[in-house]
């Protein structure tokens, strides 16, 4: 148990990480934003440009913050199913 805890303390895993598989349907719905995007990009010049970076930055942010209070409720609940497993419980209710 200590190992897996440091393990996860320095970052040598990490719960959020999964990989991608090809060809799967969040791979192709990646491909198509990702070409989306690129075609949308190339109709911007100048401020607007500047303005779809800005809004882009802003978005990976409130993603990143809505990722981490997941991880942080799931590492709770996880902490939950833990203790409830570690104490007495009465089957019979």
């Amino acid at each position: 148990m200590k190992d897996i805890i440091e393990a996860l303390f320095y970052g040598r895993i990490s719960p959020a990480e999964h990989s991608i598989i090809n060809n799967s349907r969040y791979s192709k719905a990646i491909n198509v934003v990702s070409e989306k995007e690129e075609q949308f990009l190339k109709s911007l010049v100048g401020y607007d440009k500047n303005l779809y970076n800005e809004y882009k930055l802003a978005q990976i942010e409130s993603l990143s913050e809505s990722a981490l209070g997941d991880f942080k409720l799931g590492f709770m609940l996880g902490s939950r199913f833990m203790l409830s497993m570690m104490t007495k419980l009465d089957y019979d209710e």
